[in-house]
């Protein structure tokens, strides 16, 4: 992952530009929806016993335990990998990696009646 000049790696990354993800979990607790950013949270290795080790926490504070992530914001984000990886988008199988990720200003139009 490449995100403004930084480079980590990880085994699952998960972005977002508002605080929460999948319901009331507080993933990205330092999101702001409007200041161009994306929150990136990323998992340096997953396997079942980290998993579980998150299970208490979101099941009772509905976070993440801290020391398991990485969290930065970026204006803009890069993802990669050496191996062809899929990616989902709101849950959607979309593509392949490689990808790029931005905030394009004010281009959803919301219609209220």
């Amino acid at each position: 992952m490449r995100a403004d000049g930084q480079i980590l790696a990880g085994e699952l990354v998960l972005i977002g530009n508002g605080k929460l993800y999948g319901g009331a979990v507080a993933v990205f607790p330092a999101a702001d929806l409007q200041n161009g950013r994306l929150e990136v949270c990323l998992f340096p290795r997953v396997n079942f016993w980290r998993l579980l080790r998150c299970a208490p926490g979101l099941l009772v504070t509905q976070k993440l335990p801290e020391k398991l992530v990485r969290r930065i914001g970026a204006a803009r984000l890069e993802l990669t990998s050496e191996a062809p990886v899929a990616f989902e988008l709101d849950g959607e199988w979309v593509g392949n990696l490689p990808a790029t990720f931005f905030i394009a200003p004010q281009k959803l139009r919301v219609v209220v009646a």
